[in-house]
């Protein structure tokens, strides 16, 4: 078979071209660090590459998307913190204010300081990260969610939801990571409780007035009552100090009525052991 001069310098031509290709690919390949820099270098690699980049894409949004969320949950944490502070720092005023040495105006300025930590904590409630409430459930709002009413703070008005902020994530889970207002203040509590904000008001107000009215003053054992469960009883509530008899049982006179008897003064005995409620039965089933 004859073969023409031409064939033989075109097949050498096409050798040249493809060694000529290679190096330049080689080249390619070491400035860049890259083996592969087109899907026709290696279709096969490429689509493993692809779904390699995509995975590590996923796992970066992830830890983007936790990363933000242990971050929300530190600033609910801390909010908490602060809300937390301040009503143990009232309950620290309420004690000192019921001092009975104190003044007036002794209590007035301390009513000021919890006038001060009603502010400190509608701007607990307010708290903002990220651009959003975390006290304002899901709602999106433009301005903050507790806004103050009257001067000084009588109420406060709430213009968010009392839904948690989840987060969700790719596989699935979802978890809270906010409280509500309602959680964390007992704001519109089903039980009708007052919220730390009423509390505080409250507070305010009752030191404010610069009295202090001593409930324990008054007797309990008074003519034409009835003593209920609710009534302590001892030496310090009874206008008549009881004294135990040798048995350490406890006994009053009272006018009263015994079951399908005439009304005669009634020797009521109370043994140390007995209850409130076993006491209050006793005085009750002889009392006219």
């Amino acid at each position: 078979m004859r073969i023409a001069t031409s064939t033989i310098f075109d097949n050498q031509t096409n050798a040249i071209d493809n060694l000529t290709f290679q190096q330049n690919q080689l080249g390619n390949d070491i400035s860049s660090g890259k083996s592969l820099n087109e899907p026709s270098d290696n279709p096969t690699q490429i689509a493993q590459d692809l779904s390699l980049h995509t995975s590590i894409a996923d796992q970066n949004n992830a830890a983007t998307n936790i990363g933000q969320a242990v971050n929300k949950l530190s600033s609910t944490d801390g909010a908490l913190a602060n809300l937390t502070n301040a009503l143990q720092s009232a309950r620290q005023l309420a004690v000192q204010g019921a001092t009975e040495t104190l003044t007036v105006s002794q209590r007035q300025a301390i009513s000021g300081q919890v006038d001060q930590l009603l502010t400190q904590a509608i701007g607990v409630a307010n708290t903002n990260y990220a651009g959003q409430y975390i006290f304002a459930g899901t709602s999106t709002l433009p301005s903050a969610p507790v806004v103050p009413q009257g001067s000084p703070t009588s109420s406060v008005g709430f213009t968010g939801n009392l839904e948690t902020q989840n987060q969700v994530f790719q596989n699935g889970q979802s978890f809270a990571l906010t409280t509500t207002l309602q959680q964390a203040f007992n704001f519109q509590a089903a039980d009708g409780s007052p919220d730390a904000f009423s509390v505080l008001q409250n507070l305010r107000d009752t030191l404010a007035k610069g009295t202090v009215t001593d409930q324990s003053a008054t007797s309990v054992n008074q003519k034409g009552t009835v003593i209920s469960p609710a009534t302590t009883l001892g030496a310090a509530t009874l206008a008549t100090t009881l004294t135990p008899d040798a048995s350490g049982n406890y006994s009053i006179s009272i006018n009263g009525q015994p079951p399908n008897g005439p009304a005669a003064n009634v020797l009521v005995t109370f043994l140390p052991t007995d209850t409130m409620a076993q006491v209050v039965a006793k005085i009750n089933a002889f009392t006219a």
